[in-house]
């Protein structure tokens, strides 16, 4: 099991003991993958994928792919995990409809939720779903259909993103890493967002998501970021805020401090928001893309759920969302509070 303490970008969310027995108590845990054979009876597996065979020779004399069981257990640079009920399918035009896609990702749900749900709470084997959401999206724009595993809970806003994506061969689905990691990834919050500023640059998607988080009253802040999609999924900080009040006797003047994504101090918002808008530029904005959100249902409700979420994905919407700044907490702390931002960092002379 991991715990998410937001240690990125020197951000520290402390989390007492008392709650990691509980996800529901507010705690900010994470699920621990259990990767165990299917007892569905269905023959599915878990593999390493290997680069296509370099020297061409014929396929049937290459050596039989690795298996969990048979694979040393050195660690290769980059983690893949995939899940197929049938690798060996063949490939034919229908194997691409998003119908079928669909269909594949229920097909794996056992072992797919047993990647990413939470195991240490209640008795379900498969692991509980209880604080995760399902989306189904084509982020990278490559025809092969992304589903979105997301988490938000706890006192301390924390999020996590896990991403499944329909592989080349149309036959599995294969995990991507979110910033090099495969497990209970701490991210920006892509739930609830149904709306996301979308740009393009060299045939790379970038999404931008924001990240609120909180550590109690003195330690509040709003990440931006942007996402980009492709064989892996990568967060770049652009830019973030952090609010302290004046004491926890007078909350009625925090003090608001910009960062740039090197921990530099920018001295007014104006400056803040002309850093964020720069960074795009060179980049071709998109229109906003529009997702459907739904909490990660039960197998028998797998297909229903897809469909469902599939048919909210918009390449094309119409409404971009609004950025949010550090007034988005003034109902915390109350309508009378003034936020002063200051010029340099509170330990500085």
């Amino acid at each position: 099991m991991k715990i998410m303490k937001r240690l990125k970008y020197g951000k520290l969310i402390g989390i007492s003991l008392a709650l990691l027995t509980l996800l529901s108590a507010a705690a900010c845990t994470g699920g621990q993958s259990q990767m165990n054979q299917s007892q569905t009876g269905l023959q599915t597996s878990l593999v390493e994928l290997e680069p296509e065979n370099p020297t061409g020779e014929n396929s049937e004399n290459s050596e039989p792919a690795e298996t969990e069981s048979s694979k040393p257990e050195e660690s290769s640079e980059k983690e893949f995990r995939f899940f197929s009920v049938n690798p060996q399918a063949p490939l034919t035009e229908e194997s691409k409809t998003p119908e079928a896609q669909l269909q594949l990702f229920c097909d794996n749900y056992t072992e797919i939720r047993r990647d990413f749900a939470y195991h240490g709470y209640g008795d379900n084997p498969d692991g509980d779903i209880m604080f995760y959401h399902l989306a189904v999206v084509d982020f990278n724009r490559n025809g092969r259909l992304d589903f979105l595993v997301a988490s938000y809970a706890g006192s301390g806003l924390c999020s996590s993103l896990e991403v499944y994506e329909v592989d080349e061969s149309y036959t599995g689905i294969v995990k991507l890493g979110v910033d090099g990691e495969y497990d209970f990834v701490s991210s920006a919050d892509f739930y609830p967002s149904e709306q996301f500023t979308c740009y393009e640059k060299d045939g790379k998607y970038y999404y931008f998501v924001e990240d609120v988080w909180s550590g109690g009253y003195d330690n509040k802040g709003i990440g931006h970021y942007a996402y980009s999609f492709g064989e892996e999924v990568e967060g770049i900080l652009m830019g973030e805020f952090f609010l302290s009040p004046e004491s926890p006797s007078d909350m009625n003047l925090v003090h608001v401090y910009l960062f740039d994504s090197k921990d530099n101090i920018v001295p007014t918002e104006e400056a803040f928001n002309t850093m964020l808008d720069s960074f795009w530029i060179g980049f071709k904005e998109q229109p906003p893309v529009e997702v459907k959100w739904l909490n990660f249902p039960e197998k028998e409700f797998c297909e229903e759920a897809v469909r469902e979420s599939y048919s909210g994905y918009n390449e094309n919407g119409t409404q971009a969302p609004e950025r949010l700044d550090y007034t988005y907490f003034k109902e915390f702390y109350g309508d009378e509070t003034q936020f002063v931002v200051e010029d340099k960092k509170r330990d500085q002379p």
